[in-house]
């Protein structure tokens, strides 16, 4: 369906600024086919909106205890005259995440619907005292790093492993990491790594690290804007010292359905708990994650699907991982590939054998050549 559009309060159940970012409907505003949308109303336009550029401006303001939206259209070439829409909505249906869409009933692996059909935006803006930005709920460009630490018994001693994901980045963008520690109140750095161009992970591996105390660590990374300026994004941590003479305080985690994020409660307790590990154990995302389905070809657009899953799991435990040691093991969802161990022993049923699929219901065991 060819349309271009923003959203206007878009909310989930919880109204939780992270879980509002993967609702997928709001309050439209824009076009749909030849027609200006607003809300519940719609009319026609007088030409074709095929091609060409067009403006969308959507304005709001408090009338008689809700809000006036007025929408207006307009082709950047002149041959069309403005057209105006007008709605009265209750205040309640404006409040949340504001969205952009495009495209948005296209198949995402149907290469020809997309080309033949595609808009983008541009000079996006948003002004006006409604608006709230609070940069601590800022994503990016550093997402989360997991680290570990273990006593290697040999002559390497301690050994911290640490991982820092990032979004994916453009091909001028840079691809280094550096990390940093801090000790007597100065930071030093311990190198850079380089970014893998598909999972946008950096990787550390550092020997001989000093076990017996907490060390703050650091990672930054520096990131060009368009016009020449730069800006560096840091990331603060706590490397823990290696529990000794105590019991060792554990968190166990698994099976992070989405229906659930970001999983506040959860998380913030085990934030105060102050865990020397924390283990998740499996399915830190599931196939239906965020919505928008599962792709698995092509792989460039599969990387992005899966990795969009995922940076749910980290935007919601990321700063328990930020304090504390991370194990963080895969399971049958994990690969998009439910069951793929088994079904407590259970035979594939006829139909999952027919799909030559290993996420149906049943064992991977009792496929022909396994």
């Amino acid at each position: 369906m060819a349309a271009r559009r923003s959203e206007i309060g878009i909310r989930s159940e919880i109204d939780e600024y992270r879980s509002n970012c993967f609702v997928q409907k709001g309050l439209d505003a824009g076009i749909l086919e030849d027609r200006i949308v607003l809300g519940d109303r719609s009319a026609k336009l007088p030409r074709t909106m095929g091609g060409g550029e067009f403006e969308l401006l959507l304005r709001g303001e408090p009338r008689d205890g809700g809000v006036a939206l007025t929408l207006t259209v307009q082709a950047m070439d002149g041959k069309m005259a403005p057209v105006e829409l007008a709605v009265q909505v209750a205040s309640a249906r404006v409040l949340g995440n504001v969205a952009v869409v495009s495209n948005f009933s296209i198949p995402a692996i149907d290469d020809k619907a997309q080309a033949s059909s595609r808009f983008r935006f541009s000079d996006w803006r948003l002004t006006g005292d409604a608006f709230a930005y609070a940069s601590k709920q800022r994503f990016g460009p550093i997402l989360w790093a997991m680290y570990t630490l273990s006593d290697t018994r040999g002559g390497e001693g301690y050994v911290l492993k640490l991982s820092a994901l990032t979004g994916p980045m453009g091909p001028q963008d840079s691809k280094d990491i550096e990390l940093q520690v801090q000790r007597g109140g100065k930071w030093s750095s311990l190198g850079t790594a380089r970014l893998d161009p598909d999972a946008w992970v950096a990787t550390f591996r550092i020997a001989n690290w000093e076990a017996g105390r907490d060390l703050r660590y650091r990672l930054l990374y520096r990131e060009s804007l368009r016009g020449g300026a730069a800006e560096t994004d840091q990331y603060v941590g706590t490397i823990r010292a290696a529990p000794a003479a105590r019991p060792l305080r554990m968190a166990a985690l698994t099976c992070q359905n989405d229906y659930a994020f970001p999983y506040e409660p959860v998380a913030n307790n085990v934030l105060r708990c102050q865990p020397d590990l924390v283990l998740f154990s499996g399915d830190q995302i599931y196939e239906n994650h965020g919505g928008f389905g599962v792709i698995r070809a092509p792989a460039d657009r599969a990387i992005l699907n899966y990795l969009r899953k995922y940076y749910q799991f980290g935007w919601a435990f990321r700063d328990v991982m930020r304090h504390a040691p991370t194990v963080c093991l895969p399971d049958d969802h994990d690969v998009l590939q439910g069951n793929l161990w088994g079904e407590g022993g259970a035979a594939f049923s006829e139909a999952a054998l027919a799909s030559k699929r290993s996420d149906g219901s049943g064992a991977i065991s009792s496929l022909p050549g396994w």
